[in-house]
């Protein structure tokens, strides 16, 4: 489970991802192809250019392991029709830790669900409903619709999170248990972890999705590449580096019932006991993530414009997301042995 689930999740993203620009290449009349190009291997050329993503990459093990879309899709639905009783779960989780606020939080998430449903639609058929509505009034919603989504996706991912965290610790316990009730248990945790998870979601918005609507409402034209390469330079960087800086506060929150404020304060003493030895765990897993960025970088500039870089592109995703739940389980075994009266854990 604690690879299979990532690697689901990515292989789907990928074949989204894929079945889009075959869908691009029909619409011009243009189908890719399938030769190759000869290319000679420097990971000099490569490794500078790897290094962050690398670190984002470490950095999603630490908070949200894997994007949710296009699955977020068909779960978007079930959350809305309250599948298995889980949303009116997540609903008793806020409202004993927010009090009256959860009924306000609550129903912002079910209108994100609802965009996160209708964010395909923009992004498979927008040059047909360009023909209907006027660019600048579809850009703006779509612009929209993907921010509000993002907010349900990154909940959803938060969810899977906390999921695959449980089930790294049951399964170093030796516990018994049934992935249905982990699951509904998770939705529970899912109401102490949300506190943090809102710290990102409204900094996200704040720094990425809010510029791009502005742009899109003034310009009426689609982010240039400089506000783009701008979010990639800082704001994602950032995120990285605090999600890294802070990096035992979501795993606290999710074993233990600590307040925000005492989950990082908890990771200042976790760091001053074990910040040495949880760096070199971390440069081990940042080496991993490395190589696969490195060779992911290599297939791009050797396959290019053939149908073969999706392929690549779709199997290294899945075998990126596999390995971080292997790294995700090593994490939670290193947390764990490191408490207080815990048993040493090999890990």
């Amino acid at each position: 489970m604690l690879w299979k689930i990532p690697a689901a999740f990515a292989l789907a993203y990928g074949l989204f991802q894929f079945a889009g620009i075959l869908l691009l290449h029909w619409r011009m009349d243009r189908l890719p192809e399938w030769h190759l190009i000869p290319f000679t291997f420097s990971p000099g050329s490569f490794l500078p250019a790897s290094l962050l993503p690398a670190l984002e990459l470490l950095s999603g093990v630490l908070s949200c392991l894997v994007p949710t879309f296009p699955i977020s899709v068909p779960c978007g639905f079930l959350f809305l029709i309250n599948y298995r009783k889980l949303a009116s779960e997540l609903r008793r989780a806020l409202c004993r830790r927010l009090g009256p606020a959860a009924w306000f939080l609550f129903a912002a998430l079910m209108v994100c669900a609802l965009c996160a449903v209708l964010k395909p639609l923009p992004l498979l058929v927008l040059p047909e409903l360009a023909s209907k509505v006027p660019f600048r009034e579809l850009l703006i919603a779509a612009t929209l619709i993907n921010a509000f989504s993002f907010v349900f996706e990154y909940f959803l991912g938060t969810c899977l999170q906390v999921y695959l965290l449980l089930t790294a610790y049951a399964w170093m316990r030796g516990m018994e248990f049934t992935p249905a009730r982990l699951l509904h248990f998770a939705v529970r945790r899912l109401g102490i972890v949300l506190k943090w998870a809102l710290v990102i979601v409204t900094a996200t918005l704040a720094l990425i999705h809010l510029p791009l609507l502005v742009e899109a409402w003034f310009t009426g034209e689609p982010a240039g590449g400089e506000t783009l390469t701008l979010l990639d330079t800082f704001a994602v960087p950032a995120f990285a580096a605090v999600i890294l800086a802070l990096a035992s506060v979501q795993i606290r929150l999710t074993l233990h019932n600590d307040s925000l404020r005492g989950a990082i304060a908890a990771h200042a003493g976790f760091l001053r006991l074990h910040g040495l030895t949880c760096l070199i765990l971390f440069l081990a897993a940042a080496s991993i993530f490395l190589l696969l960025t490195v060779t992911q970088s290599a297939a791009d500039a050797w396959l290019e414009e053939t149908a073969w870089a999706p392929v690549a592109t779709i199997f290294l995703q899945t075998l990126t997301a596999a390995t971080g739940g292997w790294i995700l389980a090593t994490w939670v075994c290193f947390y764990k042995s490191c408490e207080p009266g815990s048993r040493e854990v090999a890990f």
